[in-house]
C-alpha cells in the first residue's frame, strides 16, 4: 500500500513553536503544540513528522484520547528518564490512520493480565490512559503494538479511516 502525506519533519528545539497547522488537521494540531509546550517548559524536544488526510473521519473525541493520552505519558515517562527527545510520527493511506509516539522510560514497566498497570502516585485516579487508547483503537477497527525494548517506550497503532467510522 502507498502512505500518503505530505512529509514534513521537525525537530523543535525548547526555544521554537510548531506552527499551527502542521499536521493538517485542528484537533491534532491543538493537541501536538498544547503537548509541546510542555514539552519545551520540561527541556524535552519532540520531533514531529507526518500528515493527516484531508478526510479524517476518526471522530475529533477519539483522536484527542489517542493523542492526550501518549503524548501526556511519553513527557511524564521522558522526565523521569531524564531523556530529551519524543518522536511522534503520522502517517495514512487509503484506509487507515498510522500513528507512532516514542519516549525513553526508567521505571519497570508493569503488566497485570496482558494489561499495562500504571505506576504512578494515586492509582485510584490513574492507569486509565492506555485503556482509553485500546478502546478507541478498538472502536476504530484499528490495531496497537506496544514495544518495550532497550529502555524505549514504543507505541505504534492504527485506525481505521473510512466513512462508516463517523
Amino acid at each position: 500500500k502507498m502512505i500518503h502525506g505530505k512529509r514534513k519533519v521537525f525537530f523543535i528545539s525548547v526555544h521554537g513553536k510548531l506552527p499551527p497547522k502542521f499536521l493538517g488537521n485542528d484537533i491534532a494540531d491543538a493537541i501536538i503544540n498544547r503537548y509541546y509546550d510542555e514539552a519545551a517548559l520540561a527541556g524535552i524536544t519532540m520531533e514531529v513528522e507526518g500528515h493527516f488526510p484531508g478526510e479524517c473521519y476518526v471522530s475529533a473525541y477519539d483522536l484527542c484520547t489517542v493523542l492526550s493520552n501518549l503524548l501526556s505519558n511519553a513527557i511524564d515517562a521522558e522526565k523521569e528518564a531524564g531523556g530529551k527527545t519524543i518522536y511522534c510520527g503520522v502517517r495514512y493511506d487509503e484506509t487507515q490512520i498510522l500513528i507512532v509516539v516514542k519516549n525513553d522510560y526508567v521505571n519497570p514497566i508493569k503488566r497485570t493480565d496482558n494489561r499495562f498497570v500504571s505506576t504512578k502516585g494515586d492509582l485510584r485516579h490513574q492507569g486509565f490512559g492506555i485503556a482509553n487508547i485500546n478502546e478507541v483503537v478498538r472502536k476504530n477497527n484499528g490495531h496497537i503494538f506496544y514495544d518495550t525494548a532497550d529502555a524505549r517506550f514504543v507505541v505504534r497503532l492504527s485506525l481505521c479511516n473510512m466513512k462508516q467510522n463517523s
